[in-house]
């Protein structure tokens, strides 16, 4: 069986070649990987809107597509509001 050629599309010089010039590229922007850091990626929300919708009935979708943000998001801004004992 004859062993296909197997190229990067980024360069001529093989998958080694395209792992190298991906990593100068990191290199050049001063980052270590591509995504986004914990600082750029944090959204404001509103925590209190968030518990009151909760409370009133509302599920995660509803709210999600109401503030435009993700589940995730919505939960971890409501679990660092304090717990009201009633």
């Amino acid at each position: 069986m004859a062993r296909q050629d197997v190229s990067n599309h980024r360069c001529d010089g093989g998958i080694r070649a395209g792992v190298d010039s991906g990593a100068g590229s990191c290199r050049s922007t001063e980052r270590t990987h591509q995504r986004q850091t914990t600082e750029e990626a944090r959204v404001i929300v509103n925590a209190s809107r968030i518990a009151s919708l909760r409370e009133q009935g509302h599920s995660w979708s509803q709210i999600t597509t109401e503030m435009k943000i993700g589940k995730g998001t919505a939960q971890r801004a409501l679990v660092g509001l304090p717990k009201i004992e009633a």
